[in-house]
């Protein structure tokens, strides 16, 4: 779960900070950042919706976040 989670958390991050010029012209780098992120996202959905065990690891960790950092807003989706 914890790998699943920091590699969502690191494809998504290296999305976000890719440039306004990438993102207007869709290089090849926003390409390959944008389907690194998508696939890393949907393991994770893949993962935590596989068993109520995965599910439950996932409640565990975001109930130890702060409650403004953003992640938990974040990672709402997921729990659902």
């Amino acid at each position: 779960m914890r790998h699943a989670l920091i590699a969502m958390y690191v494809m998504t991050n290296r999305l976000i900070n890719i440039s306004l010029w990438d993102r207007l012209f869709r290089t090849r780098r926003f390409s390959s950042a944008c389907r690194r992120a998508t696939e890393a996202q949907r393991r994770l959905m893949k993962l935590v919706n596989s068993t109520p065990l995965h599910k439950a690891a996932l409640r565990r960790i975001v109930s130890v976040m702060p409650e403004g950092n953003g992640g938990r807003e974040a990672l709402s989706d997921y729990l659902r």
